[in-house]
């Protein structure tokens, strides 16, 4: 059964993340926690990731999403999932922009960003992580 619950900071140690080997601090789920709306996937009632909008300021917001890879087994209804929440917060928050950083080393990442509608901003933005890894910057105009 799959299902989506509210995210709470403390969802974020319940799984591995599929992209990154920076444990989560719970300073960093509270500020998601607290700063937009987002949501936690559960998969047979294991959490498997989390995503959701950081509301920046009025019009603007930044896409987050950590899953580990038992989510990759469920990937439309996950995609399906995040499109609806995008295009909520979009409505709900009137968003005229959504920001994301995606990692640059795995093209999974960039052909679901595209697929989201996102589209490429700034080329790389180099050692942009905590541990210094490089991403693609995208944006999303609706």
């Amino acid at each position: 059964m799959t299902r989506l619950i509210p995210f709470r900071a403390e969802h974020l140690f319940h799984f591995v993340d599929r992209d990154h080997d920076v444990v989560p601090t719970l300073r960093d789920g509270l500020l998601k926690e607290k700063s937009g709306p987002s949501f936690t996937a559960v998969i047979n009632d294991k959490i498997v990731g989390c995503a959701g909008i950081m509301i920046l300021w009025k019009g603007v917001g930044y896409g987050w999403v950590a899953f580990g890879k038992e989510i990759e087994r469920h990937p439309v209804w996950f995609t399906r999932m995040v499109r609806a929440v995008v295009r909520d917060t979009i409505r709900n928050y009137d968003l005229h922009r959504i920001e994301a950083a995606v990692l640059a080393d795995n093209p999974k990442n960039d052909r679901w960003a595209l697929l989201l509608g996102f589209t490429v901003e700034v080329c790389r933005a180099r050692a942009y992580t905590q541990d210094k890894r490089d991403v693609i910057r995208y944006e999303l105009i609706p």
